[in-house]
């Protein structure tokens, strides 16, 4: 089933991380690792995430259990408690993609991790498998965090997400200085 997952996803993302105009331009599309309503960062609870502290990016409220790779590239890190992942790309952007808040303190139980680090992972690839029901008994929240933690690289960061997106979509596009 991970196999129908990874292709539907790639097929909604399309040529996204393949095209050589984006390359060449600059610019970079990240797509939306899951499936759910779309937040600034500003407005999520955990201060140090809202603050800008950790980089700069967004956050989605997911609806479903499974987070995506949203770039191609390679795992950077991989926590042990599956709850969070850094990503890089071949053009040299780094992600961290971190599942709820406080959920570290779960020490990895309700996370399944698919990948390592050191990877190097399709954008569409499973990061994760989640339940979102064993964070909310814990109290805490799912909302998943989507960072560029090297923002000085890009002049400019564009939400191109709805209110809601499908895992897949895009999120948002990075644009290098010229």
């Amino acid at each position: 089933m991970e196999m129908a997952e990874k292709s539907w996803f790639q097929k909604r993302i399309g040529s996204l991380f393949t095209s050589k105009e984006m390359e060449t331009s600059g610019e970079v599309v990240v797509a939306s690792p899951l499936e759910g309503l779309v937040l600034p960062l500003e407005e999520v609870s955990d201060p140090v995430f809202a603050s800008g502290a950790m980089g700069r990016g967004f956050a989605v409220k997911p609806e479903s259990d499974l987070a995506y790779a949203p770039v191609s590239g390679e795992v950077t890190i991989a926590f042990e408690t599956g709850h969070a992942y850094g990503l890089r790309t071949d053009q040299g952007v780094e992600l961290l993609i971190h599942v709820g808040i406080d959920t570290v303190s779960l020490e990895g139980a309700g996370f399944d991790a698919r990948v390592k680090q050191g990877q190097q992972v399709e954008a569409g690839e499973v990061l994760a498998q989640f339940d979102r029901e064993v964070i909310a008994q814990a109290g805490l929240e799912a909302t998943t965090m989507i960072i560029v933690t090297n923002p000085a690289d890009y002049s400019q960061m564009e939400r191109l997400a709805p209110e809601t997106v499908k895992e897949g979509e895009a999120l948002f596009v990075l644009k290098r200085p010229e």
